[in-house]
């Protein structure tokens, strides 16, 4: 079993997190980006070190700050693949699975290699170098070397990000077997709805650096309860916002979150009462040079944070004073020539913002 708790602080944001999940099972962390899905898969692994926290894998304390414990990442038995995928260039891939494969020689080892190529259909590119694998093969690499470490946990963060559909599908399939295989307890980070229910045995909703709801995937995500969570249905980005100023003439209103004021639709309110509104990533454009007399309310500069690739497109994130998620398409992309700190500018319709619920239920 893994279980744990951590509170940790970043500038504004808190995390306040806990888990528990048993050996052979999977919980997913669901919910949008930016909520603690991956500072808490952080805290876990050791490459963040909480301020306050307990991080437990069966009998052994990996972290505790009451008893001062804190077992460094390479020693905990967990292995963590990230969304950034992270290869040795200089490996072929066989080299690279069997970089993670320390406690066999010989034939063990040679027949346990093999069997993970062929389940992470990798057995026609295993000579390959890294750079000459497009972003799914090397997704397909990462899972394949963490499990040749035999870990006695493990940790997937968007592991089919950079997969197209047909891909994920298939591999969801794949990992699922392999998942009931290994016997281990798994924590799968995603906010992709059938990750969530065709992967997880418990689904532990994640908003704002704070666990809310917990429970079966159906029971959470299923068709009755989609009305519960419609900012995680619908809507990549969320935000927290107080109102500022309210038009009802123009149908609109104006918020303030974090210091960054937006052009919104009117709802009924107060001045100073907190709501939140989300809008689809999809909404969300991006351009490389500030806009100038175009028919939206929001323009908004910032600069990218992180750039994920999803089969057709990109999921972009850019620090704007908030963090907003943009979906732009291959060619966009290449066009814009966009890479990490790229700055650039944020623009949304008032009309493509939704109020959402005011917050989400509280985990009992």
């Amino acid at each position: 079993m893994l279980r744990g708790w951590a509170r940790h602080q970043i500038g504004s944001f808190k995390l306040e997190m806990n888990w528990e999940i048993p050996s052979g099972s999977v919980l997913v962390l669901f919910g949008r980006s930016g909520a603690g899905k991956t500072m808490t898969l952080r805290v876990i692994s050791g490459l963040l070190q909480p301020d306050e926290g307990h991080v437990q894998l069966d009998s052994r304390v990996l972290f505790s700050t009451a008893d001062t414990i804190s077992i460094a990442p390479h020693m905990r038995s967990i292995a963590y693949v990230p969304q950034t995928i992270s290869l040795f260039p200089h490996l072929n891939v066989r080299s690279n699975v069997e970089y993670g494969l320390k406690s066999l020689t010989g034939d063990d080892k040679n027949i346990m290699i093999t069997n993970l190529i062929e389940k992470f259909q990798l057995t026609e590119l295993q000579q390959r170098r890294v750079w000459e694998l497009s972003g799914g093969e090397k997704q397909r690499v990462s899972l394949a070397r963490a499990f040749a470490s035999r870990p006695a946990a493990l940790l997937l963060d968007e592991p089919f990000s950079s997969l197209d559909e047909n891909s994920r599908s298939s591999m969801r399939d794949e990992l699922r077997s392999i998942f009931r295989e290994s016997e281990i307890p798994v924590i799968l980070v995603t906010h992709d709805y059938e990750d969530a229910i065709k992967l997880g045995d418990v689904v532990q909703i994640v908003d704002n650096g704070e666990a809310s709801v917990r429970g079966s995937p159906e029971s959470i995500l299923g068709s009755a309860n989609v009305g519960l969570f419609p900012d995680l249905m619908r809507h990549d980005n969320v935000l927290s916002v107080v109102v500022n100023k309210l038009e009802p003439e123009f149908g609109t209103m104006v918020g303030i979150s974090d210091g960054v004021s937006l052009i919104l639709p009117f709802v009924e309110s107060e001045v100073g009462e907190s709501l939140l509104f989300g809008i689809s990533s999809r909404d969300v454009v991006l351009s490389a040079e500030k806009p100038i007399k175009i028919g939206a309310e929001n323009i908004m500069e910032g600069r990218i944070q992180h750039i994920s690739f999803h089969g057709t497109g990109y999921d972009i994130t850019i620090d704007c004073g908030v963090q907003i998620v943009s979906y732009v398409t291959q060619p966009a992309f290449r066009n814009m020539e966009l890479e990490i700190s790229s700055q650039v500018w944020v623009v949304s319709q008032t009309s493509s913002w939704d109020i959402v619920q005011d917050k989400l239920p509280v985990m009992r």
